[in-house]
């Protein structure tokens, strides 16, 4: 009689162990029985979180000798058992595929193979390790962005190589923020927005990596604010080579600050610290800009027109 007994998942992975009984070798042609024996561990990469049934498949090239769908035990359980008769000695390919359903189906969360050699008398044990079979992550939604002191959820979506979706739990996932001063994020994906990243640097990196296939992507999130920006006078007309003072008002900003620049650079004149616009020597019209130094997305600009001395 043969059997297959599939041992604890280890560190190296699925480890099954292939036995014959008998004297001499098997008959050309010769059958034996096979007793399949799973100890459930605790979910994990090796058998995903989602996984409620492994499919066991027996095979010799394109031939296939006996499939067995094996349950998930109820809570408590750890062990279950499938018979497997008929089978012929020689090598054969022994294929374990978890499910997400208890019955075999749905998108396969995790695949192992590996090739034993059926013999009377002897003992093969080999090593199969049951890989998640996720290709690609996908983080959304497209464009996020989150007020300061606001927070938004971001989501996760795994599919393998055939494009088909692998079922996945959130808690199999570990989220990071490459700049925590802009935005942090909890385990569940859901952002906190601390400071608006604004013109620049523009965005945080958000990753999200799947711990059972170590899959990862990331996503660009914008961390916005309220901040307004607003310059006085709204116009203003100066003669060439003189100067006058704007202001500017900031709200929603514990940072009220601005910094000063004109449009259209050196060749428009100049700005002081303080907002004092000197006009240059060539007329025209300019634009004075100020910008939240808080929120440096957010900025208000203003025409200055410039004329010739008077006669």
């Amino acid at each position: 009689m043969k059997y297959i007994r599939v041992l604890p998942i280890v560190a190296a992975g699925l480890l099954v162990g292939l036995a014959g009984c008998g004297g001499g070798s098997s008959p050309a042609g010769g059958t034996g029985r096979a007793k399949l024996t799973i100890i459930w561990p605790e979910r994990s990469r090796l058998i995903p979180i989602a996984a409620e049934s492994i499919k066991v498949v027996i095979s010799r090239g394109a031939t296939t000798f006996a499939t067995k769908v094996v349950p998930r035990p109820p809570a408590g359980g750890t062990t279950s058992t499938a018979d497997f008769t008929g089978l012929k000695t020689g090598d054969m390919t022994v294929t374990a595929t978890a499910h997400p359903e208890d019955d075999g189906t749905g998108v396969a969360q995790a695949r192992g193979t590996t090739t034993v050699t059926v013999l009377s008398a002897a003992t093969v044990d080999v090593t199969l390790e049951i890989a998640s079979t996720i290709d690609t992550l996908t983080v959304g939604p497209s464009g996020p962005a989150v007020l300061v002191g606001g927070t938004t959820p971001l989501n996760v979506s795994a599919k393998n190589v055939g494009g088909n979706i692998v079922l996945t739990l959130p808690g199999q996932f570990t989220w990071s923020s490459a700049d925590t001063s802009f935005a942090t994020v909890n385990f569940a994906g859901v952002v906190t927005g601390l400071k608006p990243t604004g013109a620049t640097p523009g965005f945080v990196v958000i990753t999200a990596t799947d711990t059972e296939s170590g899959k990862s992507d990331t996503i660009n999130l914008d961390v916005t604010s309220l901040t307004t920006v607003t310059v006085t006078p709204i116009s203003k007309s100066l003669v060439v080579n003189t100067s006058f003072k704007f202001s500017a008002a900031v709200a929603s900003a514990p940072d009220t600050t601005v910094t000063w620049s004109v449009v259209e650079g050196a060749a428009g004149g100049s700005v002081a610290a303080d907002g004092t616009y000197t006009a240059p020597a060539t007329p025209g019209i300019y634009h004075l800009r100020a910008t939240s130094s808080y929120d440096n997305s957010k900025k208000d600009a203003v025409p200055v027109e410039v004329t010739a001395a008077p006669p």
